[in-house]
C-alpha cells in the first residue's frame, strides 16, 4: 500500500511493477496516515488530510476505511468524523493491537486553495478516540491531554501504540509557535493506560525545555 500526499491511495500485488487505485471515488485524495488493522491486516484505514506544517499540505475530511484489501475488489467506506475532522489533516492515526473498536486520531492544520490558507470555521485540533468504530456509529470524543483542556486547539503529530498493548501508547504534540509560543506545550505524552474510559498522559520529552518564556498552561514539567 503506498498513499502519496495528494494522489490517494495505491496496491500493489506484483512487488510494485503495477499499482492499482483504491480511493478515487473518495471526496479527498489527500493522504495524512494509514494504519492496518492488527487484528485483521485486509482491513485499512486512511486518515485523509496531509499534515506536513507547510502551505501544500491539503486538508481532509476525515477517516476512510477500507475492507477486503486481499481481494480482487476492496470495498472504501466513510468518511468518519467528518464533524471533528473535516477541513484538518491527520497525520496521528492508530488502533488497538486487540479491539479494532477502539481508534485514536489525532488532528493538525490542512490548507485549502494555492497557498497557506487554511480553512476559517475548521474544528479545533487536537487528540480524538472512538470506542465504537468498527461494531457500532464511529463516533469520536476529544481528549484532554495532561494539563492540556480538550477544548484547546493543538496539533498532534503522531500517536504509537506499544506492539501489542492496548495500554502503552505515546502521542506526539507541536507547540504552535515552535519557541515563540508562550504554552510550549510541545513533546512526547505517555499514556499508560489507552483503554481506560479516562486516559492518563504524562509529558516524557518537553520539545522546548528549559525554556524563559510563560507558560499560561500548567503543563510544563521541565523535564
Amino acid at each position: 500500500m503506498s498513499g502519496p500526499r495528494k494522489a490517494g491511495l495505491y496496491q500493489t500485488r506484483d512487488g510494485g511493477a503495477t499499482w492499482i487505485p483504491l480511493m478515487d471515488s473518495a471526496m479527498t485524495l489527500a493522504v495524512g496516515s494509514l494504519e492496518l488493522d492488527p487484528a485483521d491486516p485486509s482491513t485499512l484505514l486512511v486518515g485523509s488530510g496531509e499534515s506536513n506544517f507547510s502551505g501544500d499540505s491539503y486538508a481532509g475530511f476525515g477517516v476512510y476505511k477500507l475492507t477486503a484489501t486481499k481481494t480482487s475488489s476492496p470495498v472504501l467506506s466513510g468518511p468518519f468524523g467528518s464533524s471533528s475532522f473535516s477541513k484538518r489533516g491527520i497525520p496521528g492515526l492508530a488502533i488497538d493491537p486487540n479491539n479494532d473498536d477502539i481508534v485514536y486520531v489525532g488532528t493538525a492544520t490542512g490548507q485549502q486553495g494555492i497557498g497557506p490558507q487554511p480553512f476559517t470555521g475548521a474544528p479545533a485540533r487536537g487528540l480524538f478516540r472512538s470506542t465504537n468504530f468498527s461494531t457500532g456509529a464511529s463516533t469520536f470524543t476529544k481528549l484532554a491531554v495532561a494539563n492540556i483542556p480538550a477544548g484547546f486547539d493543538f496539533r498532534v503529530t503522531s500517536i504509537v501504540y506499544e506492539p501489542g498493548s492496548s495500554d502503552r501508547m505515546f502521542v506526539g504534540i507541536a507547540d504552535a509557535s515552535g519557541a515563540n509560543d508562550p504554552n510550549f506545550i510541545g513533546g512526547i505524552y505517555f499514556i499508560p493506560n489507552a483503554s481506560a474510559a479516562t486516559p492518563t498522559f504524562t509529558r516524557v520529552f518537553e520539545t522546548f525545555a528549559g525554556h524563559g518564556g510563560t507558560n499560561a498552561l500548567p503543563s510544563d514539567l521541565r523535564l
